[in-house]
Formats: structure tokens, sequence, C-alpha cells
């Protein structure tokens, strides 16, 4: 994980980017404390900035950046490399990259060569013998990359500040400026290359309309999401489920679940998908260098079935001995507390109460966990937020990191996200032993990408008893799946990487995204049958074979709700309003 930064200005502007830096630099330390530097190049009354700072997670030897090439090319790069290019081990992944970017002999081969890589990256490189600047994101936008732009400067940065320019997000795709054509305005100078989108192989473009970024647009790039080779599952007509009998309405759900899994003949997809995301949660974690004692790995932890399932796999690779955290947030709940008939009618005291229903959850998956895997040590860290330093740290920190996005739910789900990855408790984490306890974690597994693919908001479920239509459902999943770049995981990023820790999502994995979109809708959810079982019923089936019974049936719960910071405030808000909170100082 690094913070990167890169400004290009006329010189006689080059105050701006200088001011930018100084404004942004608390921030992009926060995201890679281990190392920092900078280089600056002028040329043909140009000045070029390249910052980093890096968090060392990969590589038995330190890779310093900006990363240098022995032709002068220059690497930021904020990402991990799991296929595409061979990483040797104990080899650092920037290493590798500013090696396949140094032995093209052709520049207009960059985007090529950036669509082989798999895993999440955002990155800025600059090509001496061309004097071209490349920048982009991966597909799905898992790293955050953010610009300010003015007709003489342009910042390019991980992170922003609500207060200082005006930003907005770079869509997922590999961008090209001409240094050498750039006269009055730098964008005349800049080409887009958008990815290809997987579910309708068109070009996948996406941009604030209040930049036309698109008016140079060369040819699109194919994903690095392969296409899987099992043989789809046909059923019969368009409705594929399974008749939901009278004497399933009195069956327990974990009793629902089988029966239904094994009409459908789910058992075979249900062992693949544990495969894929193995594969994934592998990757992962274990090219991690380990620091001392600490923890090498956390899971953002809620209790539900996306986060158990990937603790159940990273508990299957990991090394016994290593400890694994699971963080779990609630938000200051107020409880009303009778005392006698006069106060039920006047007086009602209050106490703080964080039995939200995540928390109830955790503790129910974290005591599953313990029952299957007796010999690890699992730290189930019990974070508690009060309303007061909620306030205090949204508007000291977590407004300017959710910029630009700005509605309640963002509002919500990035400070949950933040206090989560925080870590921090004053009591003792259940099987540790401190009085206070903080997260030593440098990477966090997180559920994000499980719901968009496999059913699990309710706007599926209410799509299909609308319409009885499995192909409007997946046009539903399709479009958030495609969104997710845009809508949710450069903020996410922008969040998790401020305590120093790496955002890593193995749902969103391209061979797990490769394998789910081979698959009918109709395997991947099943409204027919009653909440908490019919969505996600693959994962759930999953869950079931890993010897999951009481989390393979929890109902799905949104992070805004189940920790109650959604109530904390404010509960008459709706999630796409502005949120006026996000704006105060």
């Amino acid at each position: 994980m690094c913070g990167i930064f890169c400004s290009v200005a006329c010189t006689s502007k080059v105050e701006r980017s200088y001011e930018t830096l100084h404004n942004l630099e608390n921030s992009l330390k926060r995201r890679g404390p281990d190392q920092h530097d900078k280089i600056e190049i002028e040329f043909d009354g140009q000045h070029l900035l390249l910052a980093s700072w890096v968090l060392h997670m990969r590589g038995s030897e330190f890779v310093p950046q900006p990363a240098r090439s022995s032709s002068g090319n220059v690497l930021l790069w904020n990402g991990e490399l799991y296929a595409g290019f061979k990483v040797p081990k104990g080899v650092s992944d920037t290493e590798v990259v500013v090696q396949q970017l140094e032995i093209q002999p052709n520049e207009t081969s960059v985007e090529s060569i950036m669509s082989l890589m798999r895993g999440p990256w955002a990155f800025v490189y600059f090509q001496k013998t061309t004097k071209k600047l490349w920048f982009g994101r991966d597909y799905f936008g898992r790293r955050s990359l953010l610009l300010s732009y003015s007709q003489k400067n342009l910042i390019i940065s991980s992170v922003a500040n609500r207060t200082f320019s005006e930003w907005i997000e770079i869509p997922p795709g590999v961008f090209c400026i001409d240094l050498n054509v750039i006269e009055d305005d730098i964008f005349s100078a800049l080409t887009a290359f958008p990815w290809i989108s997987v579910t309708d192989k068109k070009p996948k473009i996406s941009w604030d309309s209040k930049i036309n970024l698109f008016a140079n647009i060369s040819s699109s790039i194919n994903p690095p999401i392969p296409v899987c080779s099992e043989q789809k599952h046909h059923f019969r007509g368009n409705d594929a489920s399974t008749d939901r009998r009278s004497s399933d309405v009195e069956a327990k759900p974990i009793e629902i679940l089988v029966v239904n899994c094994e009409k459908k003949q789910l058992w075979p997809y249900c062992q693949a998908l544990i495969n894929k995301l193995r594969n994934a949660v592998e990757h992962r974690t274990q090219t991690l260098e380990s620091w001392g004692n600490n923890c090498k790995v956390g899971i953002l932890f809620s209790g539900g079935i996306d986060c158990t399932v990937l603790a159940l796999l990273a508990h299957s690779v990991i090394e016994i001995t290593e400890p694994i955290e699971l963080l779990n947030v609630a938000f200051e709940s107020p409880k009303n507390k009778l005392q006698g008939k006069k106060s039920m009618q006047n007086n009602a005291t209050k106490e703080v109460d964080y039995n939200v229903p995540d928390r109830i959850t955790g503790r129910n998956s974290y005591e599953e966990l313990r029952n299957l895997c007796p010999n690890r040590t699992w730290k189930f860290v019990e974070i508690n937020v009060t309303i007061k330093e909620l306030q205090h740290q949204r508007s000291q920190h977590i407004s300017d990191l959710t910029y630009p996005k700005a509605t309640v739910l963002d509002d919500s789900i990035a400070c949950a996200l933040w206090f989560a990855c925080r870590g921090e408790t004053s009591g003792s984490p259940l099987g540790g032993a401190k009085d206070q306890y903080i997260a030593s974690s440098r990477i966090l597994l997180c559920g994000m990408g499980a719901d968009e693919q496999l059913g699990g908001y309710s706007r599926h479920r209410g799509i299909f008893e609308k319409k009885h239509d499995w192909a409007e459902v997946q046009a539903e999943m399709d479009m958030e799946i495609e969104r997710i770049a845009e809508r949710n995981l450069g903020r996410d990023d922008r969040i998790l990487a401020d305590h120093a820790r790496e955002g890593l999502f193995p749902y969103l994995d391209e061979e797990v995204v490769g394998f789910l979109s081979s698959l009918p809708t109709h395997l991947k959810a099943d409204f027919h049958l009653p909440r908490g079982v019919g969505e996600k019923i693959l994962l759930r089936g999953a869950a079931y074979i890993l010897g999951l019974r009481g989390t393979a049936v929890f109902p799905k719960r949104a992070i805004q709700f189940g920790s109650r910071i959604a109530k904390a405030e404010s509960g008459r808000e709706k999630g796409n309003d502005i949120c006026t909170r996000l704006n105060r100082k």
C-alpha cells in the first residue's frame, strides 16, 4: 500500500503543486509510513513532481519509491500483482512492474502491459524517452486515484482535501498525457484507454460531467478477467428454482438450505467457489513479510457470511501459529433505563449500549470459528465508538478521506470502516490478554463484492418478486459490479489505508469474478426461498461445506445498520441525501 502524488505544471504555476503537496502530506504519510521520497523533473517550461509514501508489504528487500529504471523512467505504484507476470519469491511486485514497463520498446504498449496485471492497483508512470505521463486504475478501482485540474496545472493523488481545491475520482482505465504537445490546456494532450466491460463488452466509460476527459479515446483494453472453462448449468425455462414446498415453511433455515442445494445440484459449484476463494485468499496472504509478534492478517468482521467464510479460508492457508484478528465495530446506541412508574412517565435515564446487531452476530460467528478451529488464536476485537468520538474524527479527518463522495450512505459506510480499521478498543479482545488492544495486522480481508455478484441486496429480491425474471435480476447485478469502482472502492481504499493497513477483496479476485459471471443467476440466488437462505445461496452452500451452521443462514445486514451508525445521530435521512455532516470542519 502506498500514497502517491504527481503534479504537472507550467513552471510559472508550480506554487500550486507545492501547496497541494504540503496540504495532503499528512494523509499520504498515514498510508505509507515506511519510506518517502520525491523526484522533480523540469523540461520545456514544464515541471513534473512525483512523490510516494510506501507501506512495505511484500519482498524480502525494500524497494523505495518513486522507483526509477536504468533509463530514467519513474514509477509510482500502489498495488499488488497476483498474476499476469511472475513475481519470484522474495521479490517486490514494484520491481517486477518497473522491469515489465522498461523492456517494452513501444510506448503505446503501456496500456497493454497494465491490462495483463491481475490484482488491485493504481499507478503513475513517467516515460522519460517519450515524455509521456501514464496513470490509471485497475478494472474494479480497488485503489484510489483522484485528480484536481486547472488549465495550467494537473494533480493526481491517492487522497484529497475537501477544503483545498476541487477533486474528482479518476475512472478505471489507463490514461496518457503527451507532455510534448501541451499548449493552453493539459487535457488537450490526454488520451484515454478505457476498459472493455465484462458484462456487455462495451467501453467502460464513466466520468464527472464537469470535464470531458474522453475527448481523445483510443482503443479499449480487455480486463484480465478469465473466461472460465466450467460448463454452464442449463435449466428448463426462465425460472430455474425448485418449487418451495409448504413443509419448507416450518423447516429450520439450515435444513431448507441443504435440501435446496441438493435439489438444485449446487454442491459442485459451491466447492468450486470455495477453491477459487481459497486461492484468492492465499495469493493475498502468503507473500507477506512478518513483523515480529504482530498479526499479519485481520478481517473486517460483522459476523455475516461473507467475512466468516473469508476467516475460515484464511485459517486454511495461514500458519496455525499466526493469530487472526476479527475487527468488529459498534456505535453508541442510547438505551432507556426505566426506574419505577414515575421514571417511566417522566425521566428515563440513558446508558450506553453497544450490543448492536453486528456485535451479536459477530460473537456468534466467533464462537463457531473457535469450535471449528480450536487450535487457532482468534482475536475478536470489540471496537466501541461514542457519538462524541464519531463526530470529532469525522470533522477532523474522515470527511476529507470520504471526499469527493458526499451522501449520507457514504458518510455511514466511511465512518464505520474507518473506526473498524483503526482497531482500537479500551477492553481486552476475546482471545487476548491485554487491558487495551490495538490491532496490529497490516492487511484486512474484506467482503466487498459478494452481494453485487451473488444477489445479496434486498433490491435483488424486490426485482424478482415484482418481475419474476432472472434476466432483470442479472442486469441489476451486472450494473452494480460495473459501477463498484465509481461508487464504492475508491472511497473504501482511502478509508482503510488511512491506518497503514491494506484492504484486500477476495470476492473481486479476477478468477472469482470470472467464475461467478459464468454461472446462471438462479445458481447464485433463489428468491423463492426465505431471507437468510435464498440470497447468496451459492455462498451459503459453500459455508455449509466449510462447517458453518449458524452463520450459513444469517440474513444480510448492511454495515450502516448492523453497526447502528445509521441510527447514531439521525434516523430520518435517506442514503442518497447529501450529508451536511461531511461539510463541517
